[in-house]
């Protein structure tokens, strides 16, 4: 069977606009963190896909169809860096599955007004099972208006499916096939760790612990810890250098255990668990500088469903608390 990435993302977005879990939000929760509930959706290829329930906008709810829609392939993680209509060009174009024009639109290709609003293409032609160029698009609150409101589709009209209507769209970002491919041909890839580029040499090195994996190798002053790709729950993390003179402080959500406090870790000491099968959920770092120095420890976490988050400061956490969303792999370094 042929899994075309295209459908994918407009079955998915699709069953977001109809589904009263997800509504309209275009304030800083607008990437499902309002709804408390994961989501699980299966498309009609069989794939599944775990969904935070809560509030997008239009271009959260796009790009988010998306970025889960090439989950497993080797394009995932291209898209992460589209955030709202006026960097969505450049981040689907960039990201090698896509080119921009102004011809008619395909499913799951997008029609695109930069710096004012985006909707999905479900379908690109008059065949009969949803007309001509119908579109699929998240509008408004149920106050009709951008700024919070209740979580969910609270009137029917936060999102809506609907014919084409010209929007002032000045481009439509055009899915090239590229990320395409056939079940049967698709061998489940062994989990491996692409460690990366160090941001520095300070000297800070610690090491992941997997699902299927059991501990990664050593990595390094912001390289990856953890896997990428593969949907495998990152279950540990222990540092094995630290820069003298500083303190590392640590704390953990993990699965089925809530939050676990470290306090003053030392190298060698096992954030989160080894052998129970639990995934680290949140993790929150914090650090004490020697006298003078004044660099400070940061961290980035990549999510499941989600990518790779924002990066994250010491003292502030990073992932989800009580949302069942694990963890995959971590980058921490000092600056």
């Amino acid at each position: 069977m042929r899994v075309y990435l295209n459908n994918e993302a407009a079955e998915i977005h699709y069953f977001m606009v109809i589904d009263p879990r997800f509504g309209y939000n275009q304030q800083p929760t607008r990437w499902g963190e309002s709804g408390g509930e994961i989501v699980t959706f299966t498309s009609s290829s069989g794939r599944k896909y775990r969904i935070p329930a809560g509030d997008y906008d239009c271009s959260s709810s796009t790009s988010f169809a998306w970025r889960l829609a090439v989950q497993g392939t080797p394009y995932e993680g291209s898209l992460d860096g589209a955030t709202y209509t006026g960097d969505m060009r450049a981040a689907f174009v960039g990201s090698g599955l896509f080119y921009a024009d102004l011809s008619p639109a395909k499913r799951g290709d997008l029609y695109l007004a930069e710096g004012k609003h985006v909707a999905m293409c479900q379908d690109g032609g008059n065949d009969g099972v949803f007309g001509w160029d119908c579109l699929s698009e998240f509008l408004r609150n149920e106050n009709h208006t951008a700024s919070w409101g209740e979580s969910g589709d609270q009137d029917g009209y936060e999102s809506v499916f609907r014919g084409y209507y010209d929007d002032g769209w000045n481009v439509v970002l055009h899915y090239n096939g590229a990320g395409d491919y056939d079940v049967e041909d698709k061998k489940a890839p062994k989990p491996k760790q692409d460690a990366g580029e160090p941001t520095n040499s300070f000297g800070l090195t610690y090491q992941a612990h997997v699902q299927d994996v059991g501990w990664c190798e050593l990595v390094r002053d912001g390289q990856t810890a953890g896997t990428v790709g593969y949907g495998k729950r990152l279950e540990a993390i222990r540092f094995t250098a630290i820069p003298d003179g500083w303190t590392v402080y640590a704390k953990a959500h993990v699965q089925n255990h809530g939050w676990q406090d470290y306090g003053a870790i030392s190298a060698g000491t096992v954030i989160g668990s080894v052998g129970k099968s639990q995934a680290i959920e949140c993790l929150m770092l914090d650090a004490k500088a020697p006298s003078g120095d004044k660099r400070k420890l940061y961290y980035r976490v990549h999510q499941q469903n989600q990518g790779w988050k924002s990066v994250t400061p010491q003292g502030y956490a990073s992932g989800t608390d009580g949302m069942g969303i694990q963890l995959e792999a971590v980058r921490i370094w000092l600056a």
